[in-house]
């Protein structure tokens, strides 16, 4: 496996995080970008995520594989929901 193959994995997985389904701690930026976007745990913002996976695969690859998270997280949240009715019935 390659070197950029690994960091692209690892920012994939860095981004994914910042979709959490539980509580989690989230904080400014590691990178103070400016931005104002909140990073979990106060590690890199998805912004500054984005951008570094843009730099390895290209824009649109890295925007399309954003939305394809942010849409992965509002079908599980909904599944989350369905499933807390259900348990309260």
């Amino acid at each position: 496996m390659s070197d950029n193959f690994q960091k692209v994995e690892h920012l994939c997985y860095q981004i994914k995080r910042q979709y959490p389904l539980w509580p989690s701690t989230f904080g400014q930026c590691s990178r103070e970008c400016g931005r104002g976007k909140m990073a979990r745990g106060s590690g890199l913002c998805e912004d500054c995520l984005v951008d570094e996976l843009s730099s390895l695969v290209g824009e649109r690859l890295s925007k399309e594989y954003l939305n394809t998270i942010k849409y992965e997280f509002e079908l599980l949240s909904h599944f989350k929901e369905i499933m807390d009715d259900s348990s309260q019935s």
